[in-house]
């Protein structure tokens, strides 16, 4: 169902000279046009989780930082020297025996069962990657140097501001051609527009300059196993509220 509103105003004389009657508004159309644009992805958003474990806390954080290194290595040769990791949240937990287990989860003194085993580092890391043809073979081998956890949270777009332009512009187009019909079906002539007001402003994350992936082998290692990707377009929408005058 189209949401159209029309809104037509007559001059009104003054019934007492005592008292004048308010200005009437011009006249005028109101409708709301919609808009969409579809744009394959250019930017895949790779997460994971690396993980140490030791004895000792020490130990655990090590292990973790060998791993961190190893993974941001191996990125970097498949895909640029410039594909750097960012880190998100660190932790590093006491270990305990399966038998400490409780439903309760009241505090336990690190006694008997309950004694500390070892210790669990844990970091999240992330990294974007463009083109997201390559995003499949770096989470393959993200996943043999030791991440876990690993998956393509999400895809996104460099410029969605290109889309946002694109959608606004299918969205004007639409509201136009709705004021046409509207004051044609009126016996009237369709005159300036007016305003325009954005009813969406679902506007994308910032663009950002991305690094272009490219393969390097140094024949150290086998080759990754590369995996073809095909994400679904993005959808880009705009509605918009737009009055156009009449003559």
């Amino acid at each position: 169902m189209q949401n159209v509103s029309v809104w037509v105003f007559a001059m009104v004389a003054a019934t007492s000279p005592a008292i004048a009657a308010p200005a009437a508004a011009p006249p005028h159309i109101v409708v709301v046009g919609y808009g969409s644009v579809r744009t394959d992805p250019d930017i895949a958003n790779l997460a994971f989780t690396i993980r140490g474990e030791g004895a000792t806390s020490d130990a655990a954080a090590t292990e973790l930082v060998r791993k961190r290194a190893a993974i941001a290595d191996g990125l970097a040769k498949l895909l640029c020297p410039e594909a750097t990791l960012n880190t998100g949240e660190l932790s590093i937990k006491e270990a305990h025996d399966k038998a400490c287990d409780r439903e309760d989860y009241q505090p336990r003194l690190s006694t008997g069962a309950c004694a500390v085993r070892g210790y669990v580092a844990s970091l999240d890391a992330s990294l974007r990657i463009s083109p997201v043809k390559d995003a499949g073979t770096a989470l393959s081998l993200a996943t043999r140097l030791g991440a876990s956890n690993t998956q393509i949270s999400d895809y996104s777009l460099r410029y969605p501001s290109s889309a946002r332009r694109q959608a606004e512009a299918a969205a004007i187009a639409d509201a136009h051609a709705r004021a046409l019909g509207i004051a044609a079906a009126s016996r009237s002539r369709l005159g300036a527009l007016i305003s325009v007001e954005d009813q969406e402003a679902r506007r994308g994350g910032a663009a950002e300059i991305m690094v272009t992936a490219r393969r390097r082998s140094d024949g150290e290692a086998p080759p990754p196993v590369v995996i073809d990707l095909k994400p679904v377009p993005i959808d880009t929408t705009a509605t918009l509220t737009v009055t156009y005058a009449v003559e």
